[in-house]
């Protein structure tokens, strides 16, 4: 017999449907009693529709998949966008202070940033600041940003980098430093050195931070190098400096060595005389022997009174050879003529003082000509010509200054 709720065929015997429970009734149920070939049509046609129930069920079923997997979609399709804004990269502006730095062509201030990104990757990049403000762009975490070394300028100028470390953190609320100030200012500081003191150790630091920061070493090598010629102009301008200002120190060490001044004249010895006289002062007297010789004065200077009327000329012993007058007074400059000593002697006159040498001859002579006459010029000479001795003078006399 077949099920007459849901068309299963059951035993004859069974109370209920092994398949939907169903109670057996005689009104549910066909009974057959024998096979025909003519049954098997009867029984399709008598065997009932399945039910709606089970049908709504497997709709329902499949809705609630369809509704799960829309919302698992959803989640999935969120999180993505999520993890895409967490991804995105943030603009960090680094502050550059470096007064008078211009980056060179190739090159700039080389920055290392390091650190753990929010997946918790490590981060090592190395940045080169070209102007005085720099953007950087870096995904959410923690950084440290620091001088990768020293930088040298477009010109050749060395920056020393200064002892600085900037800590920052990009998550979701922005950027904000160690210590939790937000949108801070990240500034590098950096110091010109003076060029004469810049080294070859720090030179080749600033080229390999170059180099560390993607420089190509071509460029940074021509980067280094005007540093060094910028170092060694500036040595040589030092050096040159130094020479003149010793060349001054020297000419005014000479002058002053060979400048007389009293309280009634002052003037100056010929230069040609430097370091080979002594100045005795007695007064307002001035004696000036060569230095190492007493018996002879290369020159006496004195003021006298009383007008031209009072003055005398001298002679070769002690003649007045410069003088400057003003009134009825004067200073003169006396010496003697070292050319007629050196023909005296030399026919060994015995007037001459006893203490008279050769060598004291030929250093006065050498002086009063001012190096354009010899002893030996006037040891044989017979004619008297002693212009030589009066070379020296004829330059003292325009530095004769007056007081009174």
């Amino acid at each position: 017999m077949f099920c007459g709720h849901c068309g299963t065929e059951v035993p004859d015997i069974a109370e209920f449907c092994p398949n939907c429970g169903a109670a057996m009734r005689p009104s549910q149920a066909t009974v057959v009693d024998a096979y025909s070939p003519s049954d098997e049509s009867a029984k399709a046609a008598q065997k009932p529709k399945r039910p709606k129930k089970k049908t709504g069920l497997i709709i329902g079923i499949v809705a609630a998949v369809v509704v799960v997997a829309a919302i698992v979609a959803g989640v999935l399709l969120y999180m993505h966008h999520q993890d895409e804004i967490a991804h995105q990269e943030v603009s960090l502006s680094i502050n550059l202070n470096a007064t008078g730095y211009a980056a060179p062509e190739k090159g700039g201030v080389p920055v290392k940033i390091s650190g753990t990104d929010l997946d918790g990757a490590s981060v090592e990049i190395y940045v080169l600041l070209i102007y005085t403000d720099t953007v950087v762009e870096l995904h959410r975490g923690d950084y440290t940003i620091a001088a990768a070394g020293d930088a040298i300028a477009a010109d050749g100028a060395f920056y020393a980098a200064q002892d600085n470390m900037l800590s920052v953190t990009i998550d979701e609320n922005g950027i904000s430093d160690a210590d939790g100030n937000a949108d801070p200012t990240l500034q590098l500081g950096y110091t010109e050195v003076a060029a004469e003191s810049v080294t070859d150790d720090q030179i080749a630091g600033a080229k390999q931070a170059l180099i560390d920061a993607g420089v190509d070493e071509e460029a940074a090598t021509a980067i280094a190098a005007t540093a060094t010629t910028k170092r060694d102009t500036r040595l040589a301008e030092i050096q040159a400096e130094q020479e003149e200002a010793a060349a001054r120190a020297e000419a005014e060490a000479r002058a002053n060595s060979l400048h007389i001044s009293t309280d009634l004249y002052e003037l100056d010895l010929p230069d040609y005389w430097y370091d080979k006289i002594e100045i005795e002062y007695s007064g307002t007297d001035v004696t000036v022997y060569q230095k190492g010789y007493r018996t002879l004065s290369l020159a006496y200077i004195t003021v006298e009174d009383g007008g031209p009327s009072y003055w005398t000329d001298g002679d070769v012993s002690g003649a007045a050879l410069a003088s400057k007058e003003s009134g009825n007074r004067r200073v003169v400059v006396r010496a003697a003529f070292f050319s007629y000593y050196a023909e005296e002697f030399y026919n060994r006159r015995s007037w001459l003082p006893s203490k008279l040498t050769e060598a004291e001859l030929r250093s006065g002579i050498d002086l009063q000509s001012l190096g354009t006459k010899s002893y030996d010029d006037y040891a044989k000479a017979s004619n008297s010509d002693y212009s030589g001795s009066t070379i020296a003078y004829d330059a003292i006399k325009p530095t004769i200054v007056t007081k009174w």
